[in-house]
């Protein structure tokens, strides 16, 4: 036979798993874990919140807790059967984290385009200096003098100092320094024709 306090516990117990039962079917189709170490700390949860609000255990008591909580993450539930408005807003979540990435991901593909862009442009941009620098010091003119062809220094040093100090503004500017170089080669081009045309005639 039991003793009374053996008895209240009994029925305390019974009570308990009653209203547990019934609060497992109030939160269908979601299905809280109740078994297990996780069952334990779902369990645990449950009680020190309601302790916190100095609530009994009672279903709607239970309910409101299991709402108040819901978002923290903090409960374990059957995979797949969350309830419906935690697993709208995980499907959410997650479509926001992947539109995040994938912005984030746009954006630093782009930023490394541009970088890139600005890393091939700096280097043509370089390789057309050097050429237009070249050009400009390969540069040679001649004329034809009572000796014969020398090379005519006075104009050298004029065509010379013009076209790099064309260069020099053109780097200043911006410019676009491939179409620069190709300039300044089409220009000796055409100066080294001119002079050949002019020794001819002489």
């Amino acid at each position: 036979m039991f003793t009374q306090e053996e008895f209240a516990v009994i029925a305390q117990k019974n009570e308990a798993e009653r209203i547990l039962a019934e609060f497992a079917k109030t939160l269908l189709p979601a299905r809280l874990i109740t078994e297990g170490e996780t069952g334990v700390r779902n369990g645990n949860i449950l009680a020190i919140e309601l302790q916190k609000r100095n609530l009994t255990l009672t279903v709607p008591n239970l309910v409101r807790i299991t709402n108040e909580v819901l978002f923290q993450n903090r409960l374990e539930w059957v995979p797949g059967c969350e309830p419906a408005k935690f697993a709208a807003r995980k499907e959410h979540e997650a479509k926001m984290n992947q539109s995040v990435a994938k912005n984030a991901t746009d954006d630093f593909t782009a930023r490394l385009r541009k970088s890139e862009a600005a890393d091939a442009k700096a280097k043509a941009d370089e390789a057309s200096i050097r050429q237009a620098k070249n050009i400009i010091a390969a540069f040679t003119p001649t004329k034809n003098t009572s000796r014969g062809t020398a090379i005519d220094y006075a104009r050298q040093a004029n065509v010379q100092q013009a076209l790099t100090k064309a260069l020099d503004n053109a780097i200043q500017k911006k410019a676009n320094l491939q179409a620069f170089a190709q300039w300044v080669s089409d220009e000796v081009a055409r100066m080294y024709e001119a002079e050949a045309r002019s020794n001819e005639r002489l």
